[in-house]
């Protein structure tokens, strides 16, 4: 069962991490480039994380959360490396793309919090690491809930939150191949 917003610590959540990407905007500029990616890198991975907290236990995905976070690694990304923004972009989109072409075949089955909080994974990871992430977070969601059927704690029209599963694909994805702003090594 969700737990309720009005349970969480809202105010917290939706007025600090949105001050603190802003914060972190206005010093990238004066840091030395590594560390700079490092703390744009560290602050879009902590949003989006943040964000997939939430949908776990609220089942919601806060635009209020998720438009800052895209535009910070967007912005971020523009700051710290001007040639990987078009990556970033293209990576965000096609993210979204597809999972907006899913979210229209599910039928409603899939929300439109998913869907952005997947063009976030993309801004993360770049292209093609946007769509390969997708395919890990679907992949990790399956072997999460194929167990959680076949011991009937689950059953077919159950739901369970998406936004986890594609953070830990964008993650995996992340720590196995690039995250788009780690410096070449």
């Amino acid at each position: 069962m969700a737990v309720r917003m009005a349970e969480m610590p809202r105010v917290s959540v939706m007025a600090v991490l949105p001050a603190m990407l802003a914060v972190s905007l206005l010093f990238l500029p004066f840091l030395p480039e590594e560390i700079a990616a490092e703390t744009a890198l560290r602050t879009a991975v902590l949003a989006y994380l943040t964000i997939a907290a939430i949908d776990l236990f609220t089942k919601k995905v806060p635009n209020v959360l998720v438009y800052p976070a895209i535009a910070y690694t967007l912005s971020a990304t523009a700051i710290v490396d001007s040639t990987a923004l078009l990556s970033a972009l293209l990576g965000g989109l096609a993210a979204l793309g597809v999972m907006f072409g899913l979210a229209l075949l599910s039928r409603g089955s899939m929300g439109m919090g998913d869907v952005k909080a997947a063009g976030l994974g993309g801004c993360i990871v770049g292209l093609p690491g946007g769509v390969i992430a997708l395919m890990f977070g679907f992949a990790i969601g399956a072997a999460v809930s194929l167990p959680l059927l076949l011991l009937r704690l689950r059953g077919r029209r159950d739901s369970l939150p998406l936004t986890p599963f594609l953070a830990a694909g964008m993650l995996v994805y992340g720590l196995l191949v690039r995250f788009l702003l780690t410096p070449n090594l």
